[in-house]
C-alpha cells in the first residue's frame, strides 16, 4: 500500500516492438508464463511488496496439461528432499 505508479509490460512474441502494460492495483494478482518476455516497470512513488513463484516441471519445463499420474515427481524428486514434512516448513505454517 502507499505505492503508486506500479505496472508490468510484455511483449509481443510476434512482433517485439509490442509491448502490453498491465497496471497493477494493490491487492491485485497476476499469473502468466515465464517464459513470455516481461519486465516490471519501475513504481512512482512508495514501496511495493512483490510475492514471486516459479513452477517448473521436469528439465525445467512448464507444461500446460497435466502430467500423467505415473509422470508425476514426488517432492523429494522435485526438491532434492521432503521440504514438507522438514521442521522449517511447520514454522513457517
Amino acid at each position: 500500500e502507499g505505492y503508486g505508479g506500479s505496472a508490468l509490460y510484455f511483449v509481443d512474441p510476434s512482433d517485439a516492438s509490442n509491448r502490453y502494460e498491465v497496471e497493477f492495483e494493490p491487492g491485485m494478482a497476476l499469473l502468466h508464463r515465464g517464459a513470455l518476455r516481461h519486465a516490471a516497470l519501475p513504481i512512482k512513488g512508495g514501496t511495493r511488496q512483490n510475492l514471486v513463484i516459479w513452477l517448473f516441471g521436469k528439465g525445467g519445463d512448464v507444461r500446460i496439461a497435466p502430467y500423467a499420474e505415473e509422470e508425476q515427481l514426488s517432492v523429494t524428486e522435485r526438491w532434492g528432499k521432503d521440504t514438507f514434512s522438514s521442521s522449517w516448513w511447520k514454522q513457517a505454517l
